[in-house]
């Protein structure tokens, strides 16, 4: 709903009439211009020897000007801090492409409120159009007699019709299920080759998995895409017009060299990486649930998303539990953490991961490596977005994932699930990428030498022990 999307975390409902910075700055000038000519008269009058009264006229001529020239100063600061914000807004708005923020950043006066209202009106109505041209584009696939199937590069089932499902079966092709449990793996993988050899759709009979084949239309999409298949079915009987699709499965960062300090974080692969687990000594604790997702610069790739839980092999205390709501029950079927490491190599390989004290999740994935007798190399660089938030806010004492995110204009939902603080990190750096590069960061080495600068908050990690 658009109205919900104007609410900012630090207004919604609260009925916050808010100041205009223009009346407040040209208050503050009048106040600074008063005192000052009121300074001066009083100066004057005490030069030529007036009576010993004109010092109070002078003092209070100060002190006007002074008052003046700090509201001034602090108006103008607030309203840039907010402006400052507003462009991180839009470089995310801009990053997550279809996907719209749920709240524009909190802002203090008037004249940025409306600025940020007019930009989540413009998000809200390029959504609108964009949704009722996909309505319309659905409605005509979900229509159609013949069945419909799309597949991502590694055969993963991105969209299906009601006639694709009829015929494939429900059980066998689903949405994010790989096609090949309904159709066979080598009919499809040559039918493919030959459109891509062709560069155009190849006929070919399929086979399927549950027994015949059906022949079908094959059409390459293109490099990394995936391909459209089409089974005509003229006789098959009426089903009803639905259609499942997730296009962002076809999403893949591009491939990227190894970073370096060098490495401009536009284009710095990331991994936005979190662990849940039964307490925070690395050492001692365990794992209990592991969630990630890809970043190509401020790009966020959510179809790369890991989601997995972890049975840690020891029981859950109930302080934990009441944090991320994991219990024994819930995870007494899951694979220990050696079951998933390869899983994990995959998403972190050749990326940065970035997370909110990144150092406890680096350490407590070492420490099980470790305990299962499992190579590990940490990888070179992590960027922890407490250190950068403490160094970009430093008047801020509650540097708390929640809270952080909250003054970036995020909302904060779904927190303490390893792959819900994941997507909120990775929005969060969304966020912070334009701070930094404000500020003339624009290498990871940059990026990484300004970290250093919160202090506090590196001393309070190293006594933690990570």
């Amino acid at each position: 709903m658009a109205e919900d999307r104007r609410r900012d975390p630090a207004s919604a409902g609260s009925g916050i009439n808010r100041t205009s910075a223009r009346r407040v700055l040209i208050a503050a000038f009048m106040a600074a211009l008063a005192g000052t000519l009121t300074l001066v008269l009083g100066a004057v009058l005490l030069a030529k020897g007036g009576a010993e009264g004109w010092w109070a006229l002078a003092i209070a001529g100060g002190a006007a000007c002074a008052i003046g020239c700090w509201i001034g100063y602090e108006t103008t600061k607030e309203h840039f801090q907010a402006l400052d914000r507003l462009r991180g807004f839009a470089v995310a708005m801009r990053a997550a492409g279809g996907g719209s923020p749920l709240n524009g950043p909190p802002v203090g006066d008037r004249e940025s409120a409306a600025l940020r209202d007019a930009m989540i009106d413009a998000l809200n109505a390029r959504d609108i159009q964009r949704a009722a041209g996909d309505k319309q584009l659905a409605a005509i696939l979900a229509n159609l007699p013949d069945a419909v199937v799309v597949v991502t590069a590694r055969g993963q089932v991105s969209l299906l019709n009601g006639p694709a499902k009829s015929l494939l079966g429900a059980e066998r092709a689903a949405l994010g299920t790989s096609l090949f449990d309904a159709v066979s793996r080598d009919s499809l993988i040559a039918a493919w080759n030959d459109a891509r050899r062709m560069g155009r759709p190849a006929q070919a009979w399929l086979g399927l998995t549950a027994g015949g084949a059906v022949q079908a239309t094959v059409a390459d999409l293109g490099a990394q895409a995936g391909a459209l298949i089409v089974i005509p079915a003229p006789d098959a009987p009426r089903v009803e017009a639905t259609l499942d699709h997730d296009l962002s499965l076809h999403e893949a960062p591009p491939a990227a060299p190894p970073p370096d300090r060098s490495t401009p974080l536009d284009e710095l692969p990331l991994v936005a990486l979190d662990t849940e687990t039964t307490g925070l000594v690395p050492a001692a604790d365990r794992i209990v649930a592991l969630g990630g997702v890809r970043l190509h610069g401020a790009t966020i790739y959510r179809a790369t998303a890991l989601d997995r839980l972890v049975h840690p092999g020891v029981p859950v205390p109930p302080r934990a539990s009441a944090i991320h709501g994991l219990t024994d029950i819930m995870l007494a079927d899951a694979p220990t953490f050696p079951a998933h490491l390869d899983a994990l190599r995959d998403l972190t390989d050749g990326a940065v991961p970035v997370g909110h004290n990144i150092g406890f999740d680096m350490a407590i994935i070492e420490a099980e490596c470790r305990r299962a007798a499992i190579a590990w190399t940490p990888p070179a660089f992590t960027l922890c977005t407490l250190q950068l938030a403490a160094a970009l806010d430093p008047q801020e004492e509650n540097l708390d994932l929640e809270a952080v995110a909250v003054r970036h204009g995020l909302d904060p939902l779904g927190r303490h699930s390893a792959l819900g603080d994941s997507l909120l990190t990775a929005a969060l750096w969304q966020r912070m990428l334009p701070r930094l590069q404000e500020r003339g960061i624009a290498t990871l080495g940059q990026a990484l030498d300004f970290a250093q600068s919160a202090k506090r908050v590196i001393a309070l990690q190293k006594t933690a022990g990570w």
